[in-house]
């Protein structure tokens, strides 16, 4: 079992704390939290969820163009929000590194053979990076080699890895030379920069970034909905927005069983979603709001604490907007990226698609309300006995005794939990559930370690 920890409870009282079995020293440390925000002691690393941020921080891809739009930003990464420049992620591109499509495995690989696996973390000391790491050693990921890479930042830091002590390296293309594979966590910007020239010359890398996830040439994946994307050969794997993981670790064993037709979604993002920046706007308003409860019932809306990441106050309130809208459609980019995303994971360019996508004020875990449809009649029963064997998914669904999912329950550890099961009356091809993952595990560094797996296993 994955050791559970609340994000919840080390944000809110400031405990300080790293993640789980990932000992760290840090020095110096990083800036731009002040110890007194946290409830921090200056002589302990600060909070890693809040410093370093629960989701790498990244400018988005503009769903409708190639390449990186400055303005659009996405879930993984910093939300805009009233004309605020994009962050550009917890780690610095590499200079004079262009973004090329990589091609497919070739026989004149650069790197060193699997049997003589030499592994690299990108962007080793943001949340998502020190929670691959720690999932490689929960795992025990087979690698003779193993090299962590940041920014001039971060490059220094000191990470614990199999009761080793690591210093953190300086990313540059020479630190990549001879690298097997390479696990991302970088903003879209800077992994455009690096990602195609280092799989060009041999590297598999896994990204956690939006900047591969609809090109031809990457594979995108979630390894227990899509794993015949494994098997392609590519150089460079996409891991999937973590709204969409959540959603579809519950619908793709019901898929499979029934045939999806379609789905109306509605996601309950943490504010985690959005960075170091969302979990410490989240905090501070919420204690810039503790004992003024009941005015709220009246609010003096001018006097709410605004913050730069939302926009709106988010302690005590849910907003109907996660990344920037499209004029045309009225949608959020974030909505039109699950959308696009889930059809090519499902192999349904056809699928009937809809997304609400909702910010609210939770730390940590996604959660999703779908209603969906099938290509036959598909009962309650039937749906509970494919979800209970499908591997990934916890199902809990026992309303007569309160047991339904819940963020909390759902963080800090690697399942997805589902329940709230129920057909809506006389719509037989037609059920409505309830799914909850955690955004940093599974939605991001969990996933590609999977990814990592079954890829370094196959050759």
């Amino acid at each position: 079992m994955v050791e559970r920890r609340s994000a919840a409870v080390a944000i809110q009282v400031g405990v300080n704390t790293g993640v789980a079995g990932v000992q760290t020293s840090i020095e110096p440390i990083e800036p731009g939290v002040h110890a007194r925000e946290l409830g921090a002691d200056l002589r302990e690393p600060i909070v890693d969820m809040v410093e370093a941020g629960i989701h790498s921080v990244e400018p988005g891809v503009h769903p409708r163009g190639q390449g990186v739009d400055a303005r659009a930003q996405v879930e993984e990464g910093s939300e805009r929000s009233r004309g605020q420049q994009a962050d550009r992620g917890p780690d610095a591109g590499v200079d004079g590194v262009s973004s090329v499509a990589p091609g497919r495995d070739r026989p004149d690989h650069a790197a060193g053979t699997m049997k003589d696996m030499r592994v690299a973390i990108v962007g080793a000391t943001g949340a998502v990076g020190r929670t691959m790491l720690q999932i490689l050693q929960e795992r025990d990921f087979p690698l003779d080699e193993l090299s962590l890479l940041a920014s001039e930042r971060t490059a220094g830091t000191r990470l614990r890895f199999r009761s080793e002590q690591h210093t953190v390296g300086l990313l540059t293309p020479e630190a990549l030379e001879g690298v097997d594979l390479a696990l991302s966590s970088c903003g879209s910007a800077i992994a455009q920069t690096w990602v195609p020239q280092a799989a060009e010359r041999g590297t598999i890398v896994v990204d956690n970034s939006s900047a591969f996830r609809m090109e031809p040439w990457a594979e995108l994946v979630i390894p227990e909905v899509n794993p015949e994307a494994l098997e392609r050969g590519a150089k460079v794997y996409a891991v999937p927005n973590c709204t969409i993981i959540t959603a579809l670790m519950a619908l793709a064993p019901l898929h499979r069983a029934a045939g999806l037709e379609s789905v109306s979604l509605s996601s309950y993002q943490s504010v985690s979603g959005a960075g170091a920046k969302g979990v410490r706007e989240l905090v501070e308003q919420v204690e810039k709001l503790h004992g003024m409860e009941d005015d709220l019932a009246h609010p003096d809306l001018d006097a709410l604490p605004v913050g730069d990441v939302f926009g709106k106050t988010i302690a005590y309130n849910v907003l109907a907007k996660i990344d920037v809208f499209d004029p045309e459609s009225g949608s959020t980019f974030e909505e039109i990226k699950v959308q696009r995303e889930a059809k090519r994971l499902l192999s349904l360019p056809e699928l009937d698609i809809s997304a609400t996508c909702v910010r609210v004020p939770v730390p940590v875990g996604h959660s999703v309300s779908l209603h969906a449809t099938f290509a036959r009649p598909f009962s309650v029963t039937e749906a509970r006995e494919a979800l209970e064997a499908a591997e990934g998914v916890q199902l809990r669904d026992d309303p007569a005794n309160d047991v339904y999912p819940s963020p909390l329950e759902a963080a800090g550890i690697d399942d997805t939990l589902v329940g709230r099961i129920r057909q809506p009356e006389g719509h037989d091809e037609e059920l409505l559930l309830f799914a909850c993952g955690d955004n940093l595990r599974k939605g991001a560094a969990l996933n590609a370690v999977q990814i990592a797996e079954r890829v370094s296993a196959a050759r």
